[in-house]
């Protein structure tokens, strides 16, 4: 029995290594290319993502032990960083990439924004951005509040997305800790063609 179905499995081989295949782009094959391009999704667009923080609020040194507020670092605290930015599923899903764009700007853990439509807005990776005055920590995991994302993204128009940051840490030279909202406003790079 086993000899029997071995050999129907090679006759079944020698029979499909000399079945013609067509080479793609020929009529044999343009139903499933055409089927391809018919209603692909928009290609993900370069963005310039701004930061902008307000004034930090003194919480605790470094240590975790309360101590008398220091001097409140003055904002805004403002950055940029380079961005790639995708919309898709009828405008419902998408993702925005973040990556370093200047020397004082970091980007921790490959940095992202995933929002789907009904469960808003979650991200993973950081961003360290090191100022005169200290050095700012967004932890997209755990520090954004809210988004709003837009399936219209061209240069000169409305931002692509506004992310809001709520609770940004931000490290003193001294030792203290503080905490710091703002948001990061992504704005496409490439006008609509």
């Amino acid at each position: 029995m086993f000899r029997i179905a071995a050999v129907a499995l090679m006759i079944f081989m020698l029979v499909g290594c000399e079945t013609p295949v067509a080479p793609p782009g020929s009529p044999e094959t343009s139903g499933v290319s055409l089927a391809r391009a018919g209603d692909p999704p928009p290609p993900p667009e370069d963005a310039e993502v701004l930061g902008s923080f307000g004034t930090t609020t003194f919480l605790r040194t470094s240590a975790l032990t309360l101590i008398d507020e220091g001097p409140p670092v003055e904002g805004p605290l403002e950055f940029s960083l380079d961005g790639r930015y995708f919309v898709g599923g009828g405008g419902a899903n998408g993702w925005l990439r973040l990556s370093t764009s200047t020397d004082n700007v970091v980007t921790i853990s490959d940095p992202r924004v995933v929002f789907r439509e009904g469960s808003g807005a979650t991200g993973s990776g950081a961003i360290k951005v090191t100022f005169d005055q200290g050095f700012l920590l967004i932890d997209l995991a755990s520090d954004i509040a809210g988004a709003t994302f837009s399936t219209t993204c061209a240069a000169g128009g409305a931002p692509c997305a506004v992310i809001d940051i709520v609770g940004a840490d931000f490290m003193h030279p001294d030792g203290q800790f503080s905490e710091v909202n703002g948001t990061l406003v992504v704005l496409a790079e490439i006008a609509a063609s």
